[in-house]
């Protein structure tokens, strides 16, 4: 058993020994034919190398080589493209910048529209030098500004000269405008009749409020845009402020309207008086604080068909009252309608100046009188034995001996109102 174990440890030491003879390792010294040689002469380990070009020619259609390998580093392209050849320069490739193909003798630039090159090829006819039918300006349309043709034609002399046939604009020496002025209705019209078409039509308008105001009525004047003579004054007749007809005119070259106009009565506008609020003092008391108005005057009255005044109403006693009232017009203004407002004074309170005081009694066997009467401002004071019973003007008497409750108050009249039940 121990040989066969002996034999496998000699070979396999033999093994590892030709394996370390036949790889160099770390320590080969690598051997290459150029820079470009990717492989070890020694151990065949490859390695990582970087070409260097030869230097660019410029052309993009010849091929790039390795300066050591000759390998091609940049392939060649078949032909040059991009670029725009013009008249007087061959396209200029986009890749190498080199010029190829041929000049392209249509391909002109004419930045100032005078029909020559610009690049100064020689080109002087670019463009048609030509006044077209769709405007007739007789200028070219190229650009250029020639005028191509002088305005001729027009049989007519006029305030604007001759016009012409080709482009229709006016030329020429002029007549002097003749302005004459023609009134209809309430519009002059001004026109000139040596063919110039000038035409331009005033109106005279009324006031567009025509009901009193207290101010004068304004006419006014349109279509003054474009007048070549003064814009007229508006006369009137009278002030124009009152109720009635009235007129406006005006006068242009010589041509004068006029135009009427009625201004007929306001309205007047009218704030309502308002109630007071009163309570009976034994004096007569204004009913209301007075209405006001923007025209006419403000009259009041205790009946409606009764005489109406500018006083203010007045009432003394208690009670309900009626207040009317109504706007008397005048020339300008018409009378507003009747109107009314409820005024109340009410009742005042009756008042004790003088309280009943209870008597100082004795039992005697006979009715005796409770208290000494009270007083009062106005009215009468009454008394009862119970709160709830009946009242009269009679001083409580009691007979037996015992405490008594006098209840008391004084009765109002149409003015006042009962006073509050005491005792």
């Amino acid at each position: 058993m121990k040989k066969p174990i002996a034999i496998l440890t000699i070979l396999v030491m033999l093994f590892t020994l030709s394996v370390i003879f036949t790889s160099c390792g770390d320590e080969c010294e690598h051997t290459y034919d150029n820079a470009c040689d990717a492989t070890c002469n020694e151990c065949g380990e490859e390695r990582t190398i970087t070409h260097s070009p030869s230097e660019d020619d410029g052309d993009c259609t010849t091929e790039i080589t390795c300066s050591v390998c000759k390998a091609i580093t940049t392939p060649a392209r078949d032909s040059h493209t991009g670029g725009t050849a013009t008249c007087t320069e061959k396209a200029s490739c986009t890749v190498c910048s080199t010029s190829y193909g041929t000049v392209d003798a249509n391909n002109h630039i004419d930045g100032n529209a005078d029909h020559r090159c610009d690049r100064n090829c020689g080109k002087t006819d670019i463009g048609t030098h030509a006044d077209s039918t769709e405007d007739n300006d007789h200028v070219c349309d190229y650009g250029c500004g020639a005028i191509l043709e002088e305005h001729k034609g027009g049989t007519e002399q006029t305030c604007l000269g001759y016009k012409c046939d080709i482009c229709g604009e006016w030329y020429g020496e002029t007549l002097l405008h003749n302005y004459t002025y023609t009134a209809n209705a309430n519009n002059i019209t001004e026109s000139c009749d040596q063919g110039c078409g000038h035409s331009v039509t005033v109106t005279l308008n009324a006031p567009a409020d025509l009901v009193y105001s207290g101010e004068a009525k304004v006419s006014t004047l349109s279509g003054t845009g474009g007048l070549v003579t003064a814009v007229p004054t508006i006369t009137y007749s009278g002030d124009c402020t009152s109720v009635g007809r009235h007129s406006a005119s005006i006068t242009l070259g010589g041509a004068t309207v006029s135009l009427d106009f009625e201004i007929t009565m306001a309205t007047p506008n009218v704030t309502a008086p308002t109630a007071n609020t009163l309570t009976y003092n034994g004096e007569a008391q204004a009913l209301v604080s007075a209405g006001s108005t923007d025209f006419g005057t403000m009259l009041y009255s205790l009946t409606e068909d009764g005489e109406y005044t500018t006083s203010i109403p007045t009432g003394t006693n208690a009670g309900s009252y009626t207040v009317y009232y109504y706007v008397q017009g005048n020339e300008n203004v018409s009378d507003s309608t009747v109107a009314s407002v409820t005024v109340e004074i009410a009742k005042a309170v009756a008042s004790i100046t003088a309280a009943p005081t209870p008597n100082t009694l004795t039992y005697i066997g006979e009715a005796q009188y409770l208290i000494s009467a009270g007083e009062a401002d106005i009215g009468r004071m009454v008394y009862s034995l119970t709160e709830d019973g009946e009242y009269t003007t009679s001083i409580p008497q009691g007979t037996n001996a015992g405490d008594y409750t006098v209840w008391y108050y004084v009765q109002g009249d149409a003015n006042h109102n009962d006073s509050a039940k005491d005792s």
